[in-house]
């Protein structure tokens, strides 16, 4: 298979799996709030993709990568914000696209950078219900009995607030067979693994109950779909084996450490998008030199080495 079929063959996957998601959203919300943000975010990230792509390139394709930018949007937005919140944050993601590069590559994963913006220019709240359980602390307590934990409802139906979070185990089980197919499935494990050994830490030494804060932290702020879907994006993860173990463990650190100071969800963005930024800095300082640089290096040595000659030979 070629890279080209291959990479047609993971974007099919990638939106089946958000198509399922939304049309389990849909099921449990209603149509009048998951769709209608669903088609402004995904029309105005394909029509923006395709007038930038053409006017930076002169290429038109089908914007396949814009509109799984759209979808990720839609589904991560509060459910019922203004039509103008969703076309607000497509436009600022095929935006960051296009125009936030760095030696030809994206910096930021394009979704979480026009979710996290529009936040900060539309304030409103970026949660589900059950994230009200996190704080105060002694809440939590009363969180294991309420939501239904020791049974698989609180998975299944998780709570309301955002689509991508209407069914952690629909994110999980569908998102393990997206992971394998993208090739992803260290980065997601290191990074699972690193984020819940922190917050078993943390509760240990806060004296919470340890496995009501373990399903709080992860299913009520959105981890499963951060994990899945939005830190595995190609363009903006490492390539190799040992470099997507380490990214993992280390934008789980950043989760842990900006949890402690943003709110649910939105934490997830911002560590997410510091990662980007460096993991771009990291590629930019391991890239070789251009063939241009490269020639031009050689062709100084070579003068060296002839003046040294002829120093050499005058004398």
């Amino acid at each position: 298979m070629s890279l080209a079929e291959r990479r047609m063959t993971l974007e099919a996957y990638l939106l089946a799996f958000l198509g399922a998601l939304i049309a389990i959203g849909v099921h449990a919300h209603g149509v009048g709030g998951v769709l209608p943000q669903t088609l402004i975010a995904a029309s105005i990230a394909c029509a923006l993709d395709v007038a930038l792509r053409a006017a930076f390139t002169g290429v038109r394709t089908f914007p396949t990568s814009a509109l799984v930018s759209g979808l990720i949007v839609a589904l991560v937005l509060p459910e019922g914000r203004p039509w103008y919140v969703p076309m607000a944050a497509a436009a600022i993601a095929i935006g960051s696209k296009h125009l936030v590069r760095w030696g030809g590559s994206n910096v930021f994963n394009p979704a979480a950078a026009g979710v996290a913006v529009s936040v900060f220019l539309f304030p409103g709240p970026l949660q589900y219900g059950h994230a009200s359980y996190l704080e105060p602390g002694p809440r939590i307590y009363y969180a294991r009995g309420y939501l239904g934990m020791d049974g698989w409802s609180f998975l299944v139906d998780g709570g309301h607030g955002w689509t991508g979070s209407t069914s952690a185990m629909a994110v999980m089980l569908l998102g393990a067979v997206l992971v394998y197919r993208l090739r992803r499935v260290e980065l997601v494990t290191g990074y699972l693994a690193s984020y819940v050994a922190l917050i078993a830490a943390w509760a240990l030494l806060s004296g919470d109950d340890l496995v009501a804060r373990l399903v709080l932290e992860v299913f009520a702020t959105g981890v499963p779909f951060f994990a899945f879907i939005m830190l595995t994006d190609p363009a903006t993860s490492p390539s190799t084996v040992r470099a997507r173990i380490v990214y993992g463990g280390f934008a789980a650190l950043l989760s842990f450490l900006f949890r402690l100071v943003v709110g649910p969800v939105l934490f997830l963005l911002v560590a997410l998008l510091t990662a980007n930024l460096v993991l771009t800095v990291q590629r930019q300082r391991a890239r070789p030199a251009s063939s241009t640089e490269a020639v031009r290096s050689r062709l100084l040595r070579a003068r060296d080495v002839e003046q040294a000659r002829g120093v050499e030979g005058g004398g």
